[in-house]
């Protein structure tokens, strides 16, 4: 008897909590984009290549997302659900930061995503064993960059 891969035992609430984790994503890099031009009005090469990289380990986070999306039958729904929202935009960061205010707030809002993370996974109640540690991984990586970035800012 063939069973089911867990993540499809609650296809619906699965798929939802996946456009969440996809929306808190677009956000990141959207802030992370942001964060790199006001490096370069600030003139600093090492702090914008940094931020780039950074972004980079989004959008792999983004790719890894899209596909557990896929695989739950939601694709149609992902560009009619997302070009208009206003989550994508993210907060536009002021073009007079400092350097240290320019980590410490891509940090902060990485902190603040993890925090949102964790709400989805107590929802998952332990039910999702593969999703509730899908969600952790990326928790892990976006404390990391937080770490990363925190570290550079002082």
């Amino acid at each position: 008897m063939h069973h089911p891969h867990p993540e499809f035992e609650a296809p619906e609430r699965n798929l939802k909590m996946m456009k969440q984790a996809l929306a808190i994503e677009l956000a990141a890099l959207g802030r992370y984009k942001s964060s790199y031009f006001s490096a370069l009005d600030l003139n600093d090469g090492i702090l914008a290549q940094s931020l780039i990289s950074l972004s980079e380990e989004v959008e792999e986070d983004i790719d890894q997302i899209l596909e557990k999306i896929l695989d739950l039958g939601g694709a149609a729904q992902i560009l009619n659900e997302y070009q208009t929202d206003s989550q994508l935009n993210g907060d536009v960061l002021p073009t007079t930061l400092t350097l240290r205010n320019c980590l410490s707030e891509v940090a902060q809002t990485e902190r603040l995503e993890v925090q949102e993370y964790h709400a989805l996974i107590q929802a998952l109640e332990g039910q999702q064993p593969h999703l509730q540690q899908f969600f952790e991984q990326i928790t892990q990586r976006k404390n990391h960059r937080a770490n990363r970035l925190e570290k550079s800012a002082y």
